[in-house]
């Protein structure tokens, strides 16, 4: 806050333009720094190409306590590809609090992820979740603290978990 007091108050000397074009630049990263509510978000998108997708041997055997197992051929390498996308939303609300020792702001996230796998269908996943709580900064410790709740449900091969 006390910055953007000076920023302005140099603005009004009417300084060279090139000194205005700076000024107004850090102004606007100072007012979104000030503003109460801070959104943000991601979107990712992609495909995976997994040559042993099953997890087993791809020698056609495991050890199990130094005793050599063959696998069957079903139970081989698999070579499998999935696509994926997720996306997530933050909201943070910052607290006008005027402490030079800490910050309190209140963020929640929602991330929705899902994954088609073109031959492990049973890998299949959908995963929804919420997070949701307080969080304080401690910046001259240079440390986060948090208490969050989270609500999330699986999808797994049409299976819901909560």
């Amino acid at each position: 806050k006390e910055a953007k007091k000076l920023f302005e108050e140099v603005l009004a000397t009417n300084p060279p333009e090139e000194v205005q074009k700076n000024i107004k630049q850090v102004l606007l990263v100072v007012d979104n720094g000030l503003k109460p509510d801070v959104f943000s978000g991601s979107v990712s998108t992609g495909f995976n190409l997994d040559s042993n997708a099953n997890s087993a041997a791809s020698s056609g055997q495991t050890t199990f306590v130094d005793t050599s197992i063959p696998l069957s051929d079903g139970s081989t390498a698999s070579r499998d590809g999935h696509f994926y996308a997720s996306v997530s939303l933050t909201h943070a609300h910052k607290f006008d609090i005027d402490n030079d020792f800490y910050k309190l702001r209140y963020e929640t996230t929602g991330t929705v992820y899902k994954t088609h796998q073109d031959t492990e269908h049973s890998l299949d996943l959908g995963l929804a979740s919420i997070k949701t709580g307080p969080v304080i900064e401690v910046p001259d410790l240079k440390t986060t603290f948090g208490i969050n709740g989270t609500s999330s449900i699986i999808d797994l091969n049409g299976n819901r978990y909560l």
